[in-house]
């Protein structure tokens, strides 16, 4: 780096040409700290590294692989938020591509291909306001099938409310949905009381007599407005679809149960870790609990009028 500030400096050559023939990057030479001073360097993490030294490739690397064996899904976009807020490291996301690239660490993008079907966007100004629930099933070598509830705010991509069952009755998503109404909604039921709504697809169980009987008995404590997608629409309940996803994808495939309760147990775990610590790209890379909390930390304080 020195030398190649030496002989651009000389004014001999074209920038670009010394910087290639010495395998110096561009983004290193032109950066400039908040100062506004040319700096040949960038800030590192806090484990020991001295800051303002050139951040090597190999320094990268070996934090995207670090981070890689805990979350083996996660791309380009989520392994760049890893870095600068785990590592804090200042790096960008196209150097990130690049390495991850270049040893053969980018995941493969996944195509879907749907058939366009038009369905109501949900909105949400407000935790607990809206909930989606859904179902999904997944086998156990050697114990057998079993079913997953969830239930998901929108708002804050929140999962407030689960079970895991052997079977798939009527009443299992009521337990589900009874936890949630018991963490989320009943220190507070005056203020939510007329304005839940919670979205299901057109599953026998959401749409038995049992479901709508324990809505109906509820009322008088909380209103919920149950409303059903269309059918052949998966995507009106889009978010929980994609936290199940998400639950298979990053725990549930990753994993080699040997019985119920094991899987209950790395399932409670993951949840767990869902809502307080993983990061999500549509809540600015918090958790779902962090979000709220910078939420309410905006809000304005209340004045002492005495």
């Amino acid at each position: 780096l020195e030398t190649a500030k030496e002989v651009i400096s000389a004014g001999n050559f074209p920038v670009r040409k010394v910087l290639n023939l010495l395998k110096v990057s561009p983004s290193t030479h032109y950066y400039k700290g908040k100062s506004g001073v040319r700096k040949h360097g960038v800030s590192r993490s806090n484990d020991g590294i001295i800051t303002g030294a050139p951040l090597s490739d190999e320094e990268v690397l070996r934090e995207i692989k670090k981070y890689r064996k805990q979350f083996p899904t996660y791309g380009v976009p989520r392994m760049t938020a890893l870095l600068k807020h785990k590592s804090n490291m200042k790096v960008n996301h196209k150097r990130v591509y690049r390495i991850m690239k270049e040893n053969h660490l980018v995941l493969k993008r996944k195509c879907f291909k749907t058939k366009r079907t038009r369905a109501r966007k949900d909105f949400a100004t407000a935790p607990n306001l809206h909930w989606q629930t859904d179902m999904t099933k997944f086998q156990i070598p050697g114990f057998g099938w079993v079913s997953l509830f969830l239930v998901v705010d929108i708002f804050s991509r929140k999962i407030v409310g689960w079970h895991l069952s052997t079977r798939a009755r009527a009443k299992d998503p009521l337990v589900a949905l009874e936890m949630a109404i018991r963490k989320e909604l009943w220190p507070k039921v005056c203020s939510y009381a007329s304005h839940l709504t919670l979205r299901s697809d057109n599953g026998c169980q959401y749409l038995s007599r049992t479901f709508f009987n324990y809505i109906e008995k509820i009322k008088n404590f909380v209103v919920i407005r149950h409303e059903l997608t269309g059918y052949n629409q998966p995507e009106g309940d889009a978010y929980v679809e994609w936290t199940i996803r998400t639950v298979k994808e990053e725990e549930i495939w990753l994993q080699e149960y040997e019985s119920f309760s094991e899987a209950k147990g790395g399932i409670s775990r993951f949840i767990e870790f869902y809502n307080k610590g993983r990061m999500h790209s549509a809540l600015g890379y918090m958790s779902p609990e962090q979000y709220i909390e910078s939420l309410y930390a905006r809000l304005p304080k209340a004045v002492n009028a005495g």
